[in-house]
């Protein structure tokens, strides 16, 4: 049996587990996809580096327990900023947990990226909700009475 749910599916290893339902979609974008298109051997490495990384700050005492596993599932190279950002005396982040600091730098780099694209007329400024906020054509159908 082929398909995207079949058990010896090895592209898509949980799509069996969720019915097939994630096997025709793309791979989410990171923040930092730029960067791993221009030097693809990063992709390649970049969980084994992220868990260097959080293991050396869990051994420095820069993350606890909880950092280390929120660390270890990052999805970013950035993501590695925000251990700096609160060990830092200087830094507001001072003393916070590191997922609410994992949190404010992957949505700075979202921020970035998203002017970055206005700049170049990839995105528009401001965003067309319009799409999103259409009422459905058959508004009457499914409603309860």
């Amino acid at each position: 049996q082929e398909g995207a749910g079949a058990p010896g599916n090895v592209e898509n290893p949980f799509a069996a587990m969720f019915g097939g339902a994630a096997a025709g979609q793309p791979p989410k974008k990171t923040t930092d996809t730029w960067f791993l298109n221009k030097l693809p051997v990063l992709k390649r490495i970049k969980r084994p580096v992220l868990m260097a990384f959080f293991a050396f700050c869990l051994y420095r005492g820069w993350v606890g327990r909880w950092g280390f596993v929120f660390g270890c599932m990052a999805e970013s190279y950035f993501d590695m900023l925000a251990v700096p950002l609160r060990v830092s005396d200087r830094s507001p982040f001072t003393g916070r947990a590191y997922v609410m600091t994992q949190i404010y730098v992957s949505y700075f780099f979202k921020l970035i990226g998203y002017i970055i694209n206005v700049a170049k007329g990839k995105a528009k400024f401001p965003p067309d909700f319009s799409k999103m906020l259409t009422p459905p054509a058959d508004a009457g159908a499914g409603t309860n009475p």
